[in-house]
């Protein structure tokens, strides 16, 4: 009998020691894996220092070493080095155009993207150096280049609606505004909410200074924006974000400023003499970009 209630006592205790140990594999199941980017496109090489340093623009920059491998005329080399360029204390420069015409009124698009402007051009990194161009009947300068992102905001709150949207011309103008000085990371920053209306200027001029200056374009494209911004990007580098609706505006420009505002700088031993050619493939995660130096 003794036996027997021993026997049930051990047993309850079990169970409530059982109890209390959390499942392991809750946290497991609903803890979403990272992805990693989907967009990555090498827009710089640098071989000169006794390794490549390849700098790649990407839509996620949360990636470690272990993402990055490179494949350089057929042989698989090893990464040595892999850190975001704001980390790196690279200079980061980004020029906003806004497409501010009447059409953006419905739904008040252009006050959200007037407010994701100023919440963001807050949270860069300091130093950073941004514009703003409004792309309007003309390309008016509302924020001249400046490191001052709490007035930058501030002034970001200038955009008002306008007549017509030169967005090629106003891509000019934020082209113009772009620094000189060697070593900075440059982007523009476009966002349109419909075709070109007005620019005296085709989308091939309007790229030639992005390709001059070594920039690249990021579109977010409301409604399918200013399809012409793609030929931009395919030359000059960048990507291109859509938002269909007025609720995904913000979060489409706040994806954009991200893209923006770094680059991964991936070191690695490739081909460093001036006389050979390097034709490389570099797979960071689920995307791939071919390049050649």
């Amino acid at each position: 009998m003794r036996t027997k209630q021993l026997t049930r006592l051990v047993l309850a205790i079990l169970a409530l020691l059982l109890a209390m140990v959390p499942a392991a594999s809750a946290q497991d199941d609903t803890t979403p894996e990272q992805s990693g980017p989907s967009v990555a496109q090498v827009h710089r090489v640098d071989a000169t220092g006794g390794q490549v340093e390849a700098t790649v623009l990407l839509d996620d920059y949360r990636v470690s070493a272990d993402q990055v491998s490179i494949n350089e005329d057929g042989a698989d080399l090893g990464v040595t080095s892999v850190r975001r360029a704001t980390e790196a204390g690279r200079n980061i420069e980004i020029s906003f155009v806004v497409d501010t015409s009447q059409r953006l009124a419905t739904g008040d698009v252009l006050g959200i993207v007037r407010d994701t402007l100023a919440t963001e051009i807050r949270a860069l990194p300091a130093g950073t150096k941004v514009s703003v161009v409004a792309a309007g009947d003309t390309a008016v300068v509302v924020v001249q280049p400046t490191t001052d992102l709490e007035r930058a905001a501030t002034d970001v709150q200038n955009l008002k609606l306008s007549q017509g949207s030169g967005i090629f011309n106003a891509i000019d103008r934020a082209g113009a505004l772009l620094t000189v000085e060697p070593g900075w990371i440059r982007t523009i920053v476009v966002f349109s909410g419909g075709a070109d209306l007005g620019s005296t200027i085709s989308a091939e001029t309007a790229r030639r200074p992005l390709i001059q200056d070594g920039a690249q374009l990021v579109a977010v494209r409301y409604a399918g924006g200013e399809a012409a911004l793609s030929s931009i990007i395919d030359r000059a580098g960048g990507a291109s974000l859509g938002a269909a609706t007025p609720a995904e505006v913000g979060q489409a420009m706040a994806d954009a400023i991200a893209v923006a505002g770094d680059r991964l700088l991936v070191t690695y031993p490739g081909a460093t003499s001036q006389s050979v050619r390097g034709d490389a493939l570099m797979t960071i995660g689920s995307a791939q970009t071919a390049y050649s130096y």
